[in-house]
């Protein structure tokens, strides 16, 4: 491809000491410099990514998530750095994707990362989904639910806001049967 080329990645195999973490870090920066020129260097960053701390993804893949999201080869990268980082920094990524959810829809490869978001997040941190496609000019929600991709989002959406509401509803139970045997 037109990436970065290869020895450069490869000579790195271990992160033991950190000097290899310092010259990763100044690699992985290059290639996020060129990712932005260029999706074909996608694929080296996903060989990099198995040696990249997770505390790192959000940083190094900020300003990115547009981009490969509507790619074929950045929109399966991204849902592995969305899996890799932990909850603020799935935020910081998902955020990007704010104004961008009725594009998503549409896209036969960012509705897989609309739908690893939801999954992933809270609903209060993915709410922006529902909002924005409640909100899309010109298509109802029969439009959105019978659409060949926005079907899925709205069937994630389903799943994780009724699956979130039902732990709710059994732990309140819970607490209530605790806090008040007599109740039972």
């Amino acid at each position: 491809g037109r990436g970065l080329g290869q020895p450069e990645s490869q000579s790195l195999c271990l992160l033991d000491d950190g000097a290899q973490l310092e010259q990763l870090l100044g690699v992985t920066a290059a290639l996020q410099q060129q990712c932005r020129k260029d999706i074909d260097a996608v694929q080296s960053a996903g060989e990099l990514l198995p040696l990249l701390p997770a505390e790192a993804l959000p940083q190094l893949f900020g300003g990115l998530v547009v981009a490969l999201a509507f790619e074929k080869r950045g929109c399966r990268l991204l849902q592995v750095v969305l899996e890799r980082c932990d909850g603020p920094g799935q935020r910081h990524l998902a955020a990007e994707l704010c104004g961008h959810v009725c594009e998503a829809l549409e896209s036969p490869h960012a509705n897989h990362v609309l739908q690893r978001l939801v999954e992933l997040l809270p609903p209060g941190a993915v709410r922006f989904v529902l909002d924005e496609m409640q909100s899309w000019p010109g298509r109802s929600s029969a439009d959105i639910a019978s659409h060949k991709f926005g079907c899925r989002i709205v069937e994630r959406l389903l799943e994780h806001f009724t699956a979130d509401a039902a732990a709710d509803r059994a732990a309140l139970s819970a607490s209530s049967n605790a806090a008040s045997p007599e109740l039972r």
